[in-house]
């Protein structure tokens, strides 16, 4: 195969449930996994696909499954189930018409549809570019288990006609098929090879073959399975010889401001060799958060099916292209190329040059060493705040009535994965909960945002927002209270723009919890498919009912087979303190220019300690980075200092009385300041 040439086409787009190799879909333990005591049943479209007839179609789907169940250090195995039925029994042809109620069924399928026409792909507002997607439709999380997968592949990529959307070549279009399998297996996208520009270590370019087929785009090699495709499989489904005949390395990757783990890094594991077809063959990856190492937690990582006694070097990359690799609902972080660099690894340089890599030999066959953590480098020591001037610690008492910054209540990654609605005269209600902590109370409810998108709905189609508070915040809507209503309608149908409803009235949320969302006022002979659903996201926030706005009436999502999923619903609004609250606001540090992103430490003393030795000790360590910080003052009379952090470093408090340091009774870090000029 020749070299590879770059940008590859992207005409596939995603599992839509994406995280590398990475878990698609996971729980807080770990990655949910199909039961494999016996072959997984999938489940055949009855119509065609594209130039392909049914029979054509069902062995085609069958060479991919094949593909998997080849991987000798898994136990994956499959076996071809009846054709997908509908409510009615029948074996059915999966259009536009019946595609919801068929994803929908608790049927024991598994469905593998064939969208002839790409009708269905309209439906739910994809791209024209993709080729297929599919996923995990339900699961059981308390087991840890996958119940319901599915995945679906469109013909107008593969139906002799470049004048609808394009063509692909066929063994594209096997790749696509089996990628999309991976999916229904549990896997995410992964990034090992397949965003190189230039050879490693005087190697040329990778060729196709040696890109990872569960990577963001379809290319010649996809349907051939990379070791990193393997990896991810025997990960999730070990034979006992993966087990005992490999080993293991886990841990952390540690935020540059030393505070805590980091998710969303892309971990590169390569063997150290000077063979090149090696160096890219037998490399995999991982992003920090998703896939957890011995004691989990933000930022955790592991790394399986490693050669025993062999020397590997470890780096954390940006992703920078194509995919959906969501952490946590958030969009891939920027993370600046950095190796694991053995004894020397730190957050500064010197001693840590990212660019060099310290090797981690592996541990004997069946072992694991823990503890391999990469801390991402800071750009220099901290400074400190300016004593004078505009840039000075500066302080305010609020009034109880004066508002905050403006913050928004996200659940969702901001992408939509499905729809949700109700058959025939059934109205719809659905709410998502927000949890703020203790110190975002009171809070001011001001707008609600909700997501529509859907042929099967209409702009101008009646409404009710609704507001419930929970003030004991118990988790369940049976105990809220519905204290806001306003009618309204959809404004615009668009897969990327909420609707934004400014309330006529804001809501003071004093405690606890409080639930937002809609209820649909129109009542459709025909299924009405009005709530958006983000399917990457875990915990139970959703809740949906029929017909009423009762709280007690109120069902989880998962209760609709769409396990990890948050409706399209977002809050608005802004905490007031109460009266006498102070507010501290401040410049940036001395060194800002040259050490970007500094964190702060907020420092309280008492002003009686100031004759003596001073007893000013941490309030915070951290703002976030932000140059404001509200606070309930203690009692008696307080002074207040702020300090920039940086990963284990502290930079200074100032100076006193005769030009001596401010030296606090305890400190957030090891203080070692920039000598700002």
């Amino acid at each position: 195969m020749s070299n590879r040439r770059w940008p590859l086409i992207a005409i596939l787009c995603c599992g839509l449930l994406a995280l590398g190799w990475n878990p698609a879909s996971r729980r807080d333990s770990g990655p949910l996994r199909w039961d494999t005591i016996n072959p997984i049943i999938w489940n055949p479209d009855k119509g065609k696909l594209g130039k392909l007839n049914s029979v054509q179609a069902i062995q085609m789907v069958q060479d991919s499954f094949d593909e998997w169940q080849a991987v000798t250090t898994s136990t994956l195995a499959y076996v071809e189930g009846p054709l997908i039925v509908d409510d009615s029994g029948g074996a059915v042809d999966v259009t536009a018409a019946n595609y919801s109620e068929v994803i929908s069924l608790d049927n024991g399928q598994n469905p593998i549809i064939f969208d002839d026409d790409r009708e269905i792909f309209d439906l739910l507002g994809i791209p024209s570019a993709v080729v297929g997607f599919g996923g995990i439709l339900r699961s059981s999380p308390a087991a840890g288990r996958i119940t319901k997968g599915y995945a679906v592949f469109q013909g107008d990529w593969f139906d002799n006609d470049a004048g609808d959307v394009g063509e692909t070549s066929e063994i594209r279009f096997r790749g696509m098929m089996v990628h999309q399998i991976g999916h229904f297996n549990g896997l995410g996208h992964s990034s090992v090879n397949h965003e190189l520009t230039a050879g490693i270590d005087g190697c040329p370019l990778t060729t196709t073959d040696q890109l990872e087929t569960m990577g963001p785009f379809d290319h010649d090699g996809s349907l051939t399975l990379h070791f990193d495709d393997a990896t991810g499989a025997s990960v999730l489904y070990p034979t006992a010889a993966f087990i005992t005949g490999n080993s293991k390395i886990t841990g952390h990757l540690i935020d540059s401001s030393g505070s805590g783990g980091f998710d969303g890094g892309n971990m590169v594991l390569r063997p150290v060799t000077a063979d090149c077809d090696l160096l890219y063959n037998n490399s995999q990856a991982t992003q920090s958060g998703v896939n957890p190492g011995v004691d989990g937690g933000a930022g955790s990582y592991a790394f399986s099916g490693l050669t025993p006694r062999t020397p590997y070097t470890l780096q954390v990359t940006t992703i920078s292209d194509g995919g959906d690799y969501p952490i946590g609902g958030t969009a891939p972080p920027f993370v600046p190329a950095e190796f694991f660099n053995g004894f020397d690894e730190d957050f500064f340089n010197p001693p840590d040059d990212p660019a060099v890599s310290g090797p981690i030999n592996s541990p004997s066959a069946g072992g694991t060493f823990i503890n391999v953590d990469i801390k991402i480098n800071n750009a220099g020591f901290p400074g400190e705040i300016a004593s004078m001037g505009e840039d000075s610690l500066m302080l305010g008492k609020l009034d109880g009535q004066t508002p905050l910054d403006p913050e928004s209540l996200i659940l969702d990654d901001d992408g939509f994965d499905s729809l949700l609605g109700f058959q025939d005269t059934a109205q719809m209600a659905w709410v998502n909960r927000f949890s703020p902590a203790a110190d975002q109370f009171p809070f001011e409810l001001r707008r609600i945002d909700i997501l529509f998108s859907s042929a099967t709905i209409s702009e101008g189609r009646p409404i009710r927002l609704l507001v419930y508070l929970d003030p004991g915040g118990t988790g369940s809507p049976a105990n809220a209270s519905l204290v806001y209503t306003e009618d309204t309608t959809i404004q615009m149908l668009d897969a990327q723009v909420f609707n934004e409803y400014t309330l006529s009235t804001p809501v003071s949320i004093v405690s606890g919890d409080f639930y937002v969302g809609a209820f649909d006022l129109l009542a459709d002979v025909d299924t009405s498919n009005v709530a958006t659903i983000d399917l990457d996201t875990a915990g139970l926030h959703s809740f949906q009912q029929v017909d009423g706005t009762t709280p007690a009436d109120y069902l989880p999502i998962t209760d609709t087979g769409v396990p990890d999923s948050t409706f399209m619903i977002r809050g608005f609004g802004a905490r007031i303190p109460s009266a006498g609250t102070i507010d501290l606001s401040w410049g940036e540090a001395c060194n800002a220019a040259i050490v970007p992103g500094q964190d702060f430490a907020v420092y309280e003393g008492s002003l009686a300690s100031l004759d003596g030795v001073p007893d000013h000790a941490p309030i915070a360590c951290g703002t976030e980075g932000v140059s404001r910080f509200v606070v309930e003052p203690g009692p008696g009379d307080s002074f207040f200092l702020v300090s920039p952090l940086r990963a284990t470093r502290e930079g200074s408090s100032g100076t006193g009385t005769g030009g001596f340091d401010r030296t606090p009774l305890s400190s957030c870090r090891a203080i070692r300041a920039d000598p700002c000029p």
